[in-house]
């Protein structure tokens, strides 16, 4: 499980072995996007981006601002100050990334660029001991 008081990158699977969410194929020939700064309620509209979104960050609702990191890293971030949630984004690469808020085993909110990234990110969100019903 991933909880951080800061933040903290792990890595899912890239290979499709052992235990957590496999990245779908092809992401290693994706072009990196221009970096930019995206509210996560405009992830939908984005779609499948045609690049990896490296490098460009997430607002959240709460105004919290996070880094993209690379394709299959995990970046979870929480803050004491601001209660126990928790934020988890997942660059999945040619599905784009997939974001979710959740208070302990609690999904607050999910937010996805595409229905796949929002697959994988309900995949990993169960790997997070998050309730998803």
């Amino acid at each position: 499980m991933l909880v951080a008081v800061g933040s903290m990158v792990a890595l899912v699977g890239c290979s499709g072995g052992g235990s957590g969410v496999s990245v779908p194929p092809g992401f290693d020939a994706l072009d990196q996007c221009p970096p930019r700064s995206i509210a996560v309620e405009d992830l939908r509209a984005i779609g499948e981006p045609g690049c990896d979104l490296v490098g460009s960050s997430l607002t959240f609702p709460d105004g919290v601002s996070l880094p993209i990191y690379a394709v299959g890293e995990v970046f979870s971030s929480s803050d004491s100050s601001a209660g126990d949630d928790e934020h988890l984004i997942v660059n999945w690469g040619i599905p784009g990334v997939g974001v979710f808020t959740r208070d302990g085993d609690e999904l607050l909110d999910l937010w996805a660029t595409s229905d796949e990234a929002e697959h994988l990110q309900r995949e990993q969100a169960k790997i997070e001991g998050v309730r998803l019903e």
